[in-house]
């Protein structure tokens, strides 16, 4: 399973990872994480690869509390998607930021995408993989 992780926090990179690393070793399931740390190279890989889940970060490039039109954000990739919907069929979409306008407006252009405002507990991360 290939997921794709937008942040630019090497901590919260580094959780993702382990907790990915965990479901796999749990599940016997291969899984690749893949990450980037721009909306423009998120975008370049939602167009030429696909994966399974995407994790969407809103604040990019050490900000926080970004403004919703900047284009290096999480909205910026959900404009992509909301205009590219054949390149998102049958993948789970979850944001995962502590920005609460750039989440709703995520949300609000990708209506398949969850929002999930931290890094999970173990047990739930491993249930959303799961699922996707």
């Amino acid at each position: 399973m290939k997921i794709l992780l937008l942040e630019d926090d090497p901590n919260r990179v580094e959780e993702f990872q382990r907790r990915v690393e965990e479901f796999s070793e749990r599940n016997h399931v291969q899984c690749e994480l893949v990450h980037v740390e721009t909306a423009k190279d998120c975008i370049h890989k939602l167009e030429t690869d696909k994966f399974k889940l995407v994790l969407l970060d809103h604040d990019l490039g050490g900000q926080v509390y970004v403004d919703t039109n900047n284009t290096n954000t999480g909205s910026e990739v959900a404009r992509w998607m909301n205009k590219n919907p054949d390149k998102i069929k049958g993948v789970s979409i979850i944001t995962h930021t502590f920005n609460p306008a750039g989440a709703k407006n995520i949300v609000a252009l990708v209506p398949q995408c969850h929002y999930v405002p931290s890094i999970w507990n173990k047990d739930k991360f491993h249930k959303i993989i799961k699922a996707s």
